[in-house]
């Protein structure tokens, strides 16, 4: 909103009344403004968006018609009775605050003039263009329940704010009210910015009513905010918890991979495997993060993309399902969101559990797993997890890490000959003199992972393949054991 008031209003405000007769000027002193104020309301309230729009509101007394006059923030209006009200579309941004002190001057037709200054007010509201949404429902059949995310704002979800602290919400559970609740949105942010989980709702038809509760800074324009779901028992769900180690981020005597990408701010949102000509089987789910996802430090920051492969029990070649996931600098693979276990449409069975890199070998599981829609832990930086084929990680002082190197992501890492790994470290670095550095980059060429492609001295990607092959050996192939 325009802050800066119009032309109009100082010219009106600066005109001399002493030209007017003296009747006239008895019968402006008659002439008063009884209420000026702008406040804000939603329209079309529903499951399908809504539209926040700011309200108007001028009344006088005396004067003579016809009336002219001027309402700030609102506009020019004009008429022959005595009370305005009219509506203006507000456009803002998440969690925009705005402080309104509205004004309003009037004219009458023998041009008497008044003026008159409303109450300011502080508001909040959430981004009028999207509704919160249903992200996610993972159904745990051990429970007989689901943990149901719902987000605010998909595709800008913000930041939490402390105004957020005065939004209450009432979980409505239209199909049998005893699974009712009620509570503060802060209760809710378990997951991050702008989301809200609930844990432990039974199969049923739900609304999500969100609402003001009146403390300072409230972001719900509304009196209400209804988003419905339902919950549908399901036991064609399995649901798996890997942990893997790059290699290639993996520090020297360290206890956490290094984050590098994250922190540099070069991870991409979306998932890169598609691009590089890799297919997903099955509804492979979300293949985007947001930027709130990657702002998290310690051992839950994000190191990675990865992707997670379920495969046959008889056939371990055959993907029976996959997906894009995020790799933590502790291990824990997990859900683009940044912590939500990892879910298949699969049902419940035995699998082979497959964990791919974009340039380290992959690493699958030596037998089938019992999955359901239990979390499955299955942790592949142990020994004593056995891995299918030979050597298919590399043991560094006892921790198992992926072999890095598959440069070129075709399940080997070669240092010299057709196809080798090698190459393509040169050739982005300018392939003529092999001091120049790259920085900044996200590439499958920076195997390290620390956002830099070198070929030579300290920290470069070139020795890393040579490690991998045998580094003694130059024409040596290290073989990803996957099928």
């Amino acid at each position: 909103m325009n802050a800066s008031k119009p032309m109009s209003w100082w010219m009106f405000t600066s005109a001399v009344m002493l030209v007017l007769p003296y009747g006239a000027m008895a019968q402006c002193e008659d002439f008063f403004i009884s209420d000026v104020s702008t406040w804000t309301e939603c329209r079309g309230n529903s499951q399908s968006g809504y539209t926040v729009v700011q309200v108007n509101h001028v009344s006088w007394s005396g004067g003579t018609a016809p009336f002219s006059g001027e309402h700030y923030p609102g506009g020019s209006f004009e008429g022959s009775g005595n009370d305005v009200l009219w509506e203006t579309q507000v456009v803002t941004s998440d969690g925009q605050s705005l402080q309104i002190t509205p004004d309003a001057f009037i004219m009458d037709a023998n041009g008497c003039q008044v003026a008159q200054q409303g109450a300011s007010g502080l508001q909040y509201w959430v981004d009028p263009v999207e509704q919160v949404v249903v992200s996610s429902s993972v159904w745990d059949p051990g429970t007989g329940t689901a943990t149901v995310t719902l987000v605010d704002n998909p595709s800008d979800p913000g930041v939490q704010l402390p105004s957020d602290y005065g939004v209450d919400y009432w979980l409505s559970c239209t199909s049998d009210a005893a699974q009712d609740r009620v509570g503060l949105i802060a209760d809710l942010f378990t997951t991050g910015p702008e989301r809200y989980v609930f844990v432990g709702l039974l199969p049923g038809d739900y609304e999500l009513w969100l609402q003001n509760n009146g403390a300072w800074g409230s972001q719900v324009p509304c009196e209400g905010m209804a988003v419905a779901f339902s919950v549908v028992a399901s036991t064609q769900v399995v649901s798996v918890a890997p942990r893997v180690f790059l290699g290639g981020a993996w520090p020297s005597g360290g206890s956490a991979m290094n984050d590098g990408l994250r922190s540099g701010g070069l991870i991409p949102l979306t998932a890169p495997y598609a691009a590089m000509g890799y297919s997903y089987t099955g509804s492979h789910g979300p293949a985007t993060t947001t930027a709130n996802v990657l702002v998290v430090t310690g051992p839950n920051a994000i190191v990675d993309w990865v992707v997670v492969e379920l495969r046959s029990a008889s056939i371990p070649a055959t993907v029976v399902a996959s997906r894009p996931a995020l790799v933590q600098r502790d291990g824990d693979v997990v859900a683009p969101d940044g912590v939500s276990t990892l879910t298949f449409s699969s049902p419940p069975g035995n699998y082979h559990v497959a964990v791919r890199h974009r340039n380290h070998l992959g690493v699958m599981t030596a037998a089938p797993r019992a999955l359901t829609g239990t979390p499955t832990s299955i942790d592949l930086t142990l020994a004593a997890t056995a891995a299918f084929g030979t050597n298919a990680r590399q043991n560094v002082s006892g921790t198992m890490v992926l072999w890095p190197g598959d440069v070129n992501f075709d399940g080997t890492a070669r240092y010299t000959g057709s196809a080798n790994d090698r190459d393509p470290v040169l050739q982005a670095i300018g392939g003529s003199t092999p001091t120049n550095v790259v920085t900044s980059t996200y590439s499958s060429r920076d195997i390290n992972l620390d956002g830099t492609i070198r070929y030579s001295g300290a920290n470069n990607d070139r020795d890393i393949i040579l490690q991998t092959i045998g580094g003694s050996v130059p024409t040596s192939v290290r073989v990803g054991q996957v099928p």
